[in-house]
């Protein structure tokens, strides 16, 4: 009985620190430098290892990734309209002694609720260590109501299509642009074309930046035929 009692009580602190690490990390304000550091710092440059500093629009800061995968989903995140912010390596969780685990994303959505996300090369090829850890994880977060979920390339952008979808991104969000120009130029569109350039074309004809084109496309408002998300 007492076992149960202390197991009861650890878990409960493990979750009450859990959900403080998550409220503190959507607390948290981009440093000096423009960076959002998560609780396990991604060192830039790491040998074997594409780290890159992503510019964040929905975070207002650059976010720390770790390969070109976690850069893939990123950009998902971006696009994905129930997402409302997120965060990288934010929280930490235990594991084993004095071990410790930081999932890759962690996830806030509009309509308030959390979810923690894992992204790996191929959710077949884990190893059984690699199970064993995202099963703590999977246990831990279930019995506090997390959504968790391990992403893999099967359902991320391969290399070409992220640098397209990288390209229209970063074009299309260099400048904010305001609800009223975004609907009245919806409006004004078609929701297809079938060439950029015919999209672009439209966009000049009513003295619009081609650069909100590149925002609609990367935000699936306006679908172009020679392209496939």
């Amino acid at each position: 009985m007492e076992h149960i009692q202390n197991t009861t009580n650890y878990s409960s602190k493990v979750h009450a620190d859990i959900t403080k690490q998550i409220i503190e990390a959507f607390k948290q304000e981009a440093d000096i430098s423009g960076k959002i550091i998560g609780k396990r710092k991604i060192e830039q440059g790491s040998i074997g290892k594409r780290t890159s500093l992503f510019p964040s629009v929905k975070n207002q800061a650059m976010i720390p990734l770790e390969s070109k995968l976690e850069l893939a989903y990123a950009l998902s995140l971006e696009q994905n309209q129930n997402v409302e912010v997120y965060r990288t390596q934010a929280v930490k969780i235990p594991h084993a002694k004095n071990r410790f685990l930081f999932p890759d994303f962690l996830i806030k959505y509009k309509d308030g609720t959390y979810a923690i996300h894992e992204v790996k090369p191929s959710i077949q090829a884990l190893s059984e260590k690699n199970l064993l850890k995202i099963q703590a994880i999977e246990n831990i977060l279930k019995a506090m109501n997390i959504e968790f979920r391990v992403i893999d390339k099967n359902v991320l952008a391969n290399d070409e299509l992220l640098q397209k979808i990288l390209f229209f991104y970063s074009r299309g969000n260099a400048k904010l642009w305001s609800t009223e120009l975004l609907l009245s130029t919806q409006e004004s569109l078609n929701k297809e074309y079938k060439t950029l350039n015919d999209l672009y074309n439209a966009l000049t004809l009513h003295n619009i930046s081609i650069h909100l084109g590149d925002y609609f496309i990367f935000h699936k408002i306006i679908s172009i035929q020679e392209f496939s998300w």
